[in-house]
């Protein structure tokens, strides 16, 4: 059976180990380190929501064809940004535990 031990941590793992304990210490300027933590660490990813109501199946081909997208009306606030430039078709199914349903339009081409 194979057996690996690391013997030293990465750079990666010492600077951000280093820049914790600078942000702990008393008058430490949390912004900045913050900001530098967040340049160095930091990523933005997408949330992707899952059918556990049901709701892809209830409304299904009624309401979409295929490369549409069905969301409620949560996940419509959510992703309403004048920057998106999405724009929902409200639906007439509205699945059980969601307030209004939506269908998204946005540019397949893009």
């Amino acid at each position: 059976m194979p057996y690996i031990r690391q013997i030293g941590m990465s750079a990666s793992q010492d600077r951000l180990e280093h820049l914790i304990a600078n942000r702990l210490e008393p008058g430490a300027n949390k912004e900045q380190i913050d900001a530098r933590i967040w340049d160095l660490f930091g990523e933005e990813w997408a949330v992707m929501f899952t059918d556990l109501a049901g709701f892809s199946r209830n409304v299904g081909e009624d309401q979409a064809r295929a490369g549409e997208i069905l969301v409620t009306g949560s996940v419509k606030k959510a992703a309403a940004d004048e920057r998106s430039g999405f724009t929902f078709e409200p639906l007439s199914y509205v699945p059980p535990g969601a307030e209004s349903a939506y269908k998204l339009i946005y540019d397949q081409g893009a």
